[in-house]
């Protein structure tokens, strides 16, 4: 179980390698999660309307959300498996 967003969950996205998951929530929020440990990688704040459709681009650089008014934002991050050492490292594994 992936537990991290207050409000109703909407969209949920698998990246294009089968690796990592993305979640949209009411809460205006996005969630980039390691599928395999279940770690929450990074949460990507909206603006003040639910997150309705997420999805990663087909190079697993970008996410791509849409919100409830039908506005579309793009996410650069940085590579996911750096983010998944990065907080493997801070939670102490």
């Amino acid at each position: 179980t992936l537990e991290a967003h207050s409000q109703s969950v909407f969209s949920v996205s698998w990246s294009p390698d089968g690796k990592y998951l993305t979640s949209g929530s009411d809460d205006n929020t996005d969630i980039i999660w390691d599928a395999k440990s279940g770690l929450l990688l990074q949460t990507l704040e909206g603006d003040n309307s639910g997150v309705y459709f997420v999805g990663f681009t087909s190079d697993d650089r970008k996410i791509i959300i849409e919100d409830y008014y039908g506005k579309i934002l793009q996410w650069d991050f940085p590579p996911l498996d750096e983010l998944i050492e990065k907080t493997k490292k801070w939670a102490g594994m």
